[in-house]
């Protein structure tokens, strides 16, 4: 799976990145790490951003470098979200990661590879 966010198609590469973060390794922590994560946010793709965000929720809290990338692409894209469907989505997935008091894990796992 983890190979899969490398993928050249951005609906492989950004689902691998949601399913990757839905994967548990201990009952308090994900297989992937929000370092990873961040990674996805970086890729030129919406699709690939809007998948790392929407799963960022179970990284909560937030590590600093994560809150300011998800910030960033949301004032960026909270303009255009009426324009375009993926920006809507982003804004909609980095709100609630930004936002979100549930219970998930409170801290990133072991990278594994």
């Amino acid at each position: 799976m983890l190979s899969l966010t490398g993928h050249d198609n951005e609906r492989i590469r950004g689902e691998a990145y949601y399913c990757v973060g839905y994967i548990p390794l201990t009952d308090s922590a994900y297989i992937c790490s929000q370092e990873f994560l961040r990674e996805g946010l970086a890729d030129q793709s919406l699709f690939v951003q809007a998948c790392c965000a929407n799963v960022l929720k179970n990284f909560w809290p937030l590590e600093e470098e994560t809150e300011a990338i998800l910030t960033k692409l949301l004032s960026y894209h909270v303009m255009r979200m009426h324009s375009n469907e993926l920006s809507g989505k982003l804004v909609y997935y980095a709100s609630i990661a930004l936002n979100y008091r549930g219970s998930a894990p409170a801290g990133p796992g072991d990278h594994a590879s």
